[in-house]
Parts: structure tokens; sequence; C-alpha cells
């Protein structure tokens, strides 16, 4: 009989290696082409979301995405490379041959260094620490997207999380020509830098941005109109506003009702908007809404600087939000500091239909008349229906004057908030979130659905939720007790479990 062979414990251990090493680079062979990855994320950040893949996958022509990063990146900024390779070989997969990735170091060649100056690729001066002592480094963080013969530049790639918006946009602009129009409605002497620039370096990028005032003709190619903190606004103007409503136009309304004079006293404002308003079916309350879920707020005192809760600034999350709307899917949270709310009324335009977007807590309440702002009152609040704070008007408008010649009418969206507070600088720096939805908004009312989905994927503020006093008690009791009582009750299991043991072993003798 023929000895069968009969291999080791040794020669198996290696064979199962080899074959496991083989199963693995077989795997790598046939998946090189595509891209597995888990984002764990509750929003999806980092995954290239389906309006960005359909209009890389609609290219008819090269995109080249020229990328220029130094190679001596401090530690604290080096994680931006590695995410922003992460982010274009998705670019370059799904662009199918038509997205061409280049990498370019400008410290090892002078040209580079050159043609960024030329394009507007500055150098930025970070300041490292190497061996106890600072130092300041020139180095690149930025990218050129090419399209033809035209071009659009990132000077700075500060982060990866809004970077697919900015790269699908410039994209979206290099293919199609036709910048949009969002044109600002402002009170006479009012301008952007006057608390604005936050909100002018948004969108000043991705729009056209037109500055109009109270007398000025609306352009009828704007595709949105943002009007803020109106004030007397002449009858003309009104007429003027319908006019591009009644032609299709989308419109966001920031609305005053109480203004804070610089002595922090109440006065009461006339937008000049009411008649109109009172036709559609709409009223901004002369009132200051409190809500028992609020910011903080700067007060000072002397040459002291201090913040308290302060129920006069609502602070409204994600539950007060209308659900699956695409310019509040992925926000956070909102403050609105001394704001007004709403009310939807029976309409004399009998086309609009009417939607809840933004509302209070339930615990809530209402100020009128010489109101008293100190923080350190007592508010009045009650548990009660919510406050609506934001409202949607939407379809085909019958107007309140007369336009005898427009002959055919097209769908407007109409967008009221009873606040304009909010898209100050102060307040956008302190709570960001706010900038987003005046940003989702403009977006929404001005873009296609392609890009909007982009742009409110970014990161936002995660507000923590408030406890109630019995669940925290509960809570303060588990974290005392709750350890030792674990504890008691595993020695308790491991107890009967040996005297089982012992039982069966005097059994078995």
């Amino acid at each position: 009989m023929l000895n069968r062979f009969k291999p080791s414990a040794t020669q198996l251990r290696v064979l199962f290696c080899l074959l496991f090493l083989g199963v693995l680079i077989t795997i790598n062979v046939l998946f090189s082409s595509h891209i597995y990855r888990f984002d764990l994320t509750s929003d999806k950040l980092y995954s290239l979301s389906p309006s960005s893949k359909e209009i890389l996958n609609n290219l008819d022509d090269f995109v080249t995405i020229r990328v220029y990063f130094s190679s001596n990146l401090p530690p604290h900024i080096a994680p931006i490379r590695q995410q922003v390779v992460d982010l274009l070989s998705e670019y370059d997969i799904y662009g199918k041959g038509s997205v061409q990735i280049e990498f370019h170091d400008p410290l090892k060649n002078q040209l580079s260094i050159e043609r960024m100056r030329e394009l507007g690729v500055l150098p930025l001066q970070l300041s490292v620490i190497e061996k106890d002592k600072r130092s300041v480094i020139d180095a690149f963080l930025g990218m050129s997207i090419h399209y033809e013969d035209r071009h659009e530049v990132i000077p700075i790639v500060r982060s990866s999380v809004s970077l697919e918006y900015t790269l699908t946009t410039l994209i979206e602009k290099l293919v199609n020509t036709h910048k949009k129009k969002v044109g600002f409605l402002f009170r006479p002497g009012r301008s952007f830098s006057m608390g604005l620039k936050t909100i002018y370096g948004q969108l000043s990028p991705h729009y056209e941005l037109v500055t109009l005032y109270p007398g000025n003709s609306i352009p009828n190619e704007l595709d949105t109109l943002v009007v803020i903190s109106p004030k007397e606004v002449p009858e003309f103007s009104v007429v003027q506003v319908e006019r591009y409503i009644l032609q299709g136009g989308n419109i966001l309304f920031l609305m005053d009702t109480m203004a804070i004079t610089a002595n922090m006293k109440i006065e009461e404002v006339t937008t000049g908007f009411e008649a109109l308003f009172h036709h559609y079916g709409v009223e901004v309350s002369r009132n200051m809404v409190v809500d028992a879920q609020h910011a903080t707020a700067p007060f000072s005192s002397g040459y002291m600087t201090y913040s308290l809760p302060y129920p006069l600034w609502p602070k409204l999350t994600r539950k007060q939000f209308k659900q699956n709307h695409p310019a509040l899917g992925r926000l956070h949270s909102l403050v609105l500091p001394w704001s007004s709310s709403l009310h939807f009324r029976d309409a004399h335009s009998s086309g609009l239909t009417k939607e809840n977007l933004v509302f209070t807590s339930d615990k809530n309440g209402s100020l009128t008349g010489n109101i008293n702002l100190s923080p350190r009152r007592r508010f009045p609040m009650r548990d009660q229906d919510p406050q609506l704070m934001v409202g949607l008007l939407k379809g085909v408008v019958s107007s309140f004057y007369d336009h005898a010649d427009i002959t055919s009418q097209a769908e407007s969206k109409i967008v009221i908030v009873g606040d304009s507070d909010f898209v100050l600088d102060g307040l956008v720096r302190k709570y960001p979130d706010n900038t987003r939805f005046l940003t989702h908004m403009v977006d929404w009312l001005s873009l296609n659905d392609a890009l909007i989905d982009i742009r409110v994927r970014v990161r936002g503020e995660y507000p923590l939720v408030s406890l109630g006093s019995s669940r925290l008690f509960l809570l303060r009791l588990g974290g005392i007790f709750g350890v030792s009582l674990c504890l008691l009750v595993i020695l308790w299991v491991r107890y009967i479990r040996r005297q089982k043991q012992r039982k069966n072993w005097k059994g078995s003798k």
C-alpha cells in the first residue's frame, strides 16, 4: 500500500496563510475599481452624495482637479490631506474617466508656485513648534478646477466637510456658465457692510448678489429676493415686490415688527407689507416670543461682560423643525433673538398652500406692549400650543394690486421669518447654524434639488438635550450605586455557580 502524505501542523499553518493571502489579493484585484467606505456619521458627511454622483456622470468633457498641498504641513493640519485624497478618489471613480486628479507639491517645483500665484492660490503662513522653537512656515492648501478654457480656484481648503459642496458647485458652475442671482432688498442706508459680512462671504462665491433699495425696480432674472428688516416701505415698492412674486419669483422675508433701540427700548415697526400679507393670509404679530428652550445672550455692566440664559432668544432644535424639508433636514438649531410669531389666517389669495416650517417648544409665552428686556426678570411661560416662527406660502398668487400687463402667472415660494437679527455677524459667529439656515433657504429657493442636499450636509451644532430633574436624580443614583449593585450581582451569580459545582462534585463521589 502507498503511504499517504500527512502534512505536519506547521505545513498546514503555512498553507492556510498562503491561501488567505491569495484570497485577499484576488479580492483586491477584483474590487480595485470600486469604493466601499463605511460612513457611520448620522448625516453621512464623508460619503459622496447622490447629487454629486449624478453631476459627475453627466460630464461631457474632461474636468481636471489640481491639488496644491505642501509636504511640510504641521501635524494638526496634515489629516486634511488624507481626507481630501479620500474624497477625490470618489470623484475619480464616479467621474468614470471624465475627472482627472493631479497632486502637486509646490515646495518641490518653483514652476508650480508661479502657476499658483497666477491662479490666485497664495501661501498660508502657519505657526509650528520644532525642537522647542516656534517658527512660521509657508504652506499651500489650495486647489484649482479646470474645464475647457475656464477654471475656478479654492485658495485654502480649511476643512473636508464642506469641500464636496464647494467642488461640485464649482464643477457645475464651469459646466453651466450661468450664475444664479440673489437680490437683497435693504432699508435705505443699509448694506452688507453693516453687520452682514459673514452672510455675504458665504453666498458671494456661489451667487451674484444684487443690492436693492425701495424704489429700485426688481430685475426679473433674479432667482431669489431676500427682504431684510423692511421699514415703512412705500406702496410703489411693495407693488414691485408683488410683481416679482406674480412672475414666479421666490422670496425670503426677514421681518421685524418690534425693534430694539440703542438704549434697549422697544419700538414698534411698520413694515409696509401689512396689507399684502393680510391678502396672502399671514400676519407677523407685534409681540416678542419667549421660550423655555433658549440660548444665552451677552450683557455688559460697566467694564464687565457676562452671558446669561435669556428666554427672549428662543433656541429651536430639530424637534421644532418640519421633518424632511430640504432646507432643514440636517440643521440642528436656530436662535431667533427678539423674534415675533406668525399667524396663518384665511387668505384672499386662494391659490396658496401654507406650511409650518419652524415653531417653538410646548412651553412658551408672548410679550406685548412696553416689554421689560432685563434678563433677570421672570418671563411668563406656560405649557401651550407651539407658536409659529417660520412659515412658507407656496403656489400661484392672486394679485392684491393691479398688474394688468401680467397675463400669466407662475408658482412662487414665499418664506417668512419673524426676525432679522439672527443673521447679523455677532449672532452667526456665536451660533453658526443661523448662517446655515439662511444659506440653506437661499439654496432651496434658488437651486434645483441637485445641490441642496449637498449644502445641508455641512456639520452643524448638536445641542445637548435638557433632562428633567427626576431623570437627573435617577442618573445620579445610578452613578453612585449602580456599579456597586452590578458587582454584587456578579459575585452572587459566581457564588451560586460554585455552590452547584460543589454539590455535583460531592454527588459524583
